[in-house]
């Protein structure tokens, strides 16, 4: 298992999103989704945001 440093993971993703990051392990990158790049409709954006959404709990 590895862990993250939050603090260099931020470092490294500037824009927030963790993309960058991502892209700078090549065990993660080579798993990453190509982009969307061609126009949806809208309910299909909304079916695709709740299919990656998940339920985090913490205790």
């Amino acid at each position: 298992m590895v862990k993250v440093n939050a603090s260099a993971a931020l470092a490294a993703s500037p824009d927030m999103s963790g993309l960058s990051f991502l892209e700078s392990v090549p065990e993660v990158s080579a798993k990453l989704k190509a982009p969307v790049t061609v126009d949806r409709k809208f309910e299909d954006v909304v079916k695709s945001a709740q299919d990656a959404a998940v339920l985090v709990l913490v205790y």
